[in-house]
This record gives structure tokens, C-alpha cells and sequence, in this order.
């Protein structure tokens, strides 16, 4: 994903939090925010070419996609929903990062994103469902409380299970989309949040080989 002007960019840090900590974190997060929030409920597709790119230049091209609604209720039926195509650039790999900073572009669908998906050589690799609720620091930072779950029976939200089976929560921090030249800003707005928070979760810079959006193919013996 090149970078322009125009570019969108999501600045971001991550910790995982223990069920027992749970009360005392969210106490400190209304202290910083107000009581006000919104709840967060995500069903989420990952997908990616269903048929591998010939070796050649070309095959670097191959990322990762995502697609997510939001939903009320788990009953709801997942297909026809009001989806989002989105994807996460990789990283940027700079030294002097002390947060996650990657490009970010988003993208209305209309009914069935497997359809859409089928259409530009798309197949389903994994669905997630995301469940908590956000807060917002200073209009421009969302922290973001929520429990991450896999799904038992492809688009069916009744069938979802814990991922790590400890019942533990995602603190997720993350700007708003913003522009390049607004980075610098929303760092500091985080680094803020990351201090108020310091003593009860650990905020953690995610190196940006491991959120590296490009497929990695399997190496072919010769």
C-alpha cells in the first residue's frame, strides 16, 4: 500500500488483561473518558486468494483482506448485513516508532461479502467475532475493552467459542483514521493513555514483521 497525501493512517497499542483486573482497569478508563461509551460488537472475516499467485514478481502482491459488520444480537443472520471491506497495511518500520502506525483503507459492501469476494478470487480463511464496549479520549483515541472469539459454524454468531479459553480481554488503543501529518499528535494523545494506565495494564508495541499483511507462501523444494 503506497503512501500519499491522501492516505488514512491508524496509530495503535495493544494489551491483553486477566478477568481479576478487569473492574479496576475499566474504573480507571471512565476516570480518563467520562461514563460515557458504545458498545463494540464485531463480526469479522479475514480472506485471501483462493488460488496461489504463480511465482514471479506478482506474488508479493498477494495480502490479506478483511470485511466486519457490527450486530445486536448473536441471532442475527451474518450474510446480509451492512459490511465493511477494510485492510490494514503493513506497519511503518521505522526505529523511532513507539506505537503502531499503519495505513488503513475502508470500503462499504452491499449484501453477501463472500459473493464480492468470490468475484475477485477471494476464499474465507477465518472469522473472529469481537464483543466489549470503547470509550473516547480527547475525540481522537478509542480504547477499546473486548473479548475475542472464534466462530464454530461458518456465519452463524450462536456458535462462538473463547480463543484462548481464560476468558481475559483485548485493550486495544487506536487512533481514528487520521492523516500523516496528524500522527504525531495522536501518538502523544495514546502515550497519554498508556501513562494513565501504567500499573494496570501493559500497552504494548507490536513489532511490524508480525503484523506484516503480505501472504507468506510455503517455500517450494526444487
Amino acid at each position: 500500500m503506497s503512501s500519499t497525501k491522501d492516505s488514512l493512517y491508524e496509530c495503535s497499542l495493544f494489551g491483553k488483561l486477566d478477568k481479576k483486573s478487569f473492574n479496576r482497569l475499566r474504573e480507571r478508563v471512565i476516570a480518563i473518558c467520562g461514563e460515557d461509551f458504545i458498545e463494540v460488537r464485531y463480526h469479522e472475516v479475514i480472506i485471501m486468494p483462493a488460488v496461489t499467485t504463480p511465482l514471479g514478481q506478482n506474488r508479493n502482491d498477494d495480502v490479506t483482506l478483511r470485511c466486519r459488520h457490527s450486530y445486536k444480537e448473536r441471532s442475527q443472520a451474518s450474510r446480509e448485513q451492512n459490511w465493511q471491506f477494510f485492510m490494514l497495511g503493513t506497519p511503518e518500520a521505522r526505529q523511532d516508532r513507539s506505537i503502531i502506525v499503519r495505513p488503513v483503507i475502508y470500503a462499504p459492501v452491499a449484501g453477501n461479502p463472500m459473493k464480492y469476494a468470490a468475484v475477485v478470487g477471494y476464499k474465507l480463511e477465518l472469522e473472529l467475532a469481537k464483543e466489549g464496549f470503547t470509550y473516547f479520549y480527547k475525540d481522537t483515541v478509542l480504547i477499546s475493552i473486548y473479548k475475542l472469539y472464534k466462530i464454530g459454524k461458518k456465519f452463524d454468531l450462536t456458535t462462538l467459542y473463547n480463543v484462548d479459553g481464560m476468558d481475559s480481554w483485548i485493550v486495544e488503543v487506536s487512533s481514528i483514521p487520521v492523516k500523516l501529518e496528524e500522527v504525531s499528535q495522536v501518538t502523544q494523545d495514546i502515550k497519554e493513555v498508556q501513562s494513565y494506565l501504567q500499573g494496570l495494564i501493559y500497552l504494548e508495541y507490536i513489532d511490524h514483521l508480525i503484523l506484516e499483511n503480505k501472504i507468506t507462501y510455503p517455500a517450494i523444494d526444487h
